[in-house]
């Protein structure tokens, strides 16, 4: 009896797969929602994300190396022309995990358009400055040399919409989210109520350059993040959705226009899903 019941037993286990959907199936594979066939873009997202691609140029295309890393473009985003400015780091990912960059740790990458440019490593608001080079190799690469050592590292990246940059080492496995800073443009944070393209925005708890709020789209998302040189950073959840992710915006001098950019917290999905885009809402409304 004993040996009929074990038989019974295994029949039933061996016999769960082909009583459960493709669906459920696909599941227990993966580790986001996102990766199933059937996951859609939230609405708020989906009318925001980034532009199509210009026609497929053979000469632009981008070859990566068969590693672990982000879906980068197949074409290529980084314009010699638009690389020059400062820039200043507001998220990175190591250890494939993403965290904001808070300030006084933020730090600086200043690229000059005849090619040299100084690295500021920021420590506790402190800046050690080291100077040095970058040159754009090939489609979709870039070299950046800083330090007296003279070692150069190979940065795969995108830039989109001129403004925000994302630069990926595959060697050392760590990712950049680089927005287009205006060291001019300081705290505090001067508007707390915005209408966007993902929904409407209002920053509660704001304490020196940080701040925690929500957002009504499609679901409420909550949002935390920091404010320095003129860009706004931001981590958002979704927990209804089941969707979490990042965001940055250049602040108009006035804080009239947020100029943004949205991506998901996944170190090997797009570095940018799309535009994200606010006008301020005055106190009266």
């Amino acid at each position: 009896m004993r040996w009929l019941w074990i038989c019974c037993a295994l029949l039933l286990l061996c016999g769960c797969d082909r009583d459960r959907d493709p669906e459920t199936l696909a599941r227990a594979t993966v580790t986001h929602p996102w990766e199933l066939e059937s996951w859609q873009v939230p609405p708020e997202l989906a009318a925001a994300r980034q532009p199509a691609m210009p026609e497929y140029d053979a000469e632009q295309q981008v070859e990566t190396p068969n590693r672990h890393g982000p879906v980068l473009p197949e074409q290529d985003t980084l314009d010699p022309q638009l690389l020059p400015g400062t820039w200043l780091q507001i998220c990175f990912t190591a250890i494939e995990r993403l965290n904001l960059v808070p300030p006084g740790e933020m730090n600086l990458i200043d690229l000059r358009p005849d090619g040299s440019g100084t690295y500021y490593a920021v420590h506790e608001y402190k800046a050690t400055q080291y100077e040095g080079s970058w040159s754009k190799t090939r489609p979709g690469v870039v070299e950046l040399g800083f330090g007296e050592n003279g070692v150069t590292q190979e940065m795969y990246g995108q830039l989109f919409e001129e403004d925000f940059l994302y630069l990926w080492n595959y060697d050392n496995q760590e990712g950049l989210w680089l927005a287009r800073a205006r060291p001019e443009m300081s705290p505090p944070i001067q508007a707390n109520h915005f209408e966007t393209t993902r929904g409407e925005m209002r920053l509660t708890d704001v304490v020196a350059q940080s701040y925690q709020g929500q957002l009504i789209a499609e679901n409420e998302i909550v949002i935390a993040g920091y404010y320095e040189m003129g860009v706004l950073s931001m981590r958002w959840e979704d927990e209804r959705g089941n969707l979490g992710g990042y965001a940055a915006f250049l602040v108009s001098p006035d804080w009239q226009q947020l100029t943004g950019v949205w991506w998901i917290d996944d170190y090997q999905a797009a570095p940018f899903g799309g535009g994200w885009n606010g006008t301020r809402v005055d106190a009266g409304q």
